[in-house]
């Protein structure tokens, strides 16, 4: 996930830069499972840093699902701790 801890590693500090970088990755007919959906997981948080939750949470839910098909659970259960979080601050708390 050599590229996609890249892009994690800015999603706070440049999210409209991470946003960019995760869509070019998503592009990248060369990436690697884990790099798809760190790229998913770096969008998901970057729309959430960006206020665009919506964006976020499907994003989120798109790497879960991704992480989830390519027997990646431990991966999945981090994913689902920033999807958790995007969803409350949306106001959803179920």
């Amino acid at each position: 996930m050599n590229r996609a801890q890249r892009v994690l590693d800015h999603v706070q500090s440049r999210p409209a830069d991470a946003v960019r970088w995760s869509r070019e990755l998503l592009d990248d007919p060369t990436a690697t499972p884990l790099e798809l959906v760190g790229a998913w997981w770096a969008l998901g948080r970057a729309y959430t840093e960006l206020d665009r939750l919506d964006q976020g949470i499907d994003a989120l839910r798109r790497a879960i699902e991704r992480a989830d098909g390519f027997g990646l659970t431990d991966l999945a259960a981090d994913i689902r701790v920033s999807l958790a979080t995007c969803l409350l601050l949306a106001g959803d708390t179920s």
